[in-house]
């Protein structure tokens, strides 16, 4: 099993976007940590950008994977118990479940921001670098 953590940041909201993911095995190893400045856009978006960033490099790694986050909005849409009501966020949601069909097996969690601080730092660090 393959554990992504994922985070978007976004400043001002909307604004310069920034993500960041990590990937870790199951001894709690890290593989590989990405990060990328987008240019810009809302948080929502950047949360998604960094989820579908994490789960192309995470194919890398095997077909079992846990996603984590700390986005109510993105765990709650990928669980399907929000609906999905911007046609941007449909399309990025669509990319995302299109993705996830190449896996054999998928988690989804909620985690607070606490538990998700390495894919936090990566995703603000953007937005800090000129």
């Amino acid at each position: 099993m393959i554990y992504l953590y994922f985070d978007g940041a976004c400043k001002p909201n909307p604004g310069e976007m920034g993500i960041g993911y990590v990937l870790m095995d199951e001894g709690g190893n890290v593989l590989e940590k990405g990060k990328k400045r987008l240019g810009l856009g809302t948080n929502n978006v950047a949360e998604y950008l960094a989820l579908l960033e994490g789960l192309k490099s995470a194919m890398k790694y095997g077909d079992r994977v846990t996603i984590r986050g700390d986005s109510k909005l993105v765990i709650e849409q990928l669980r399907g118990n929000y609906k999905v009501k911007t046609p941007h966020l449909r399309e990025l949601l669509d990319q995302v479940l299109k993705l996830l069909g190449e896996f054999q097996e998928v988690r989804v969690e909620w985690i607070d921001e606490d538990k998700n601080k390495m894919a936090h730092d990566l995703a603000n660090s953007c937005l800090s670098e000129v």
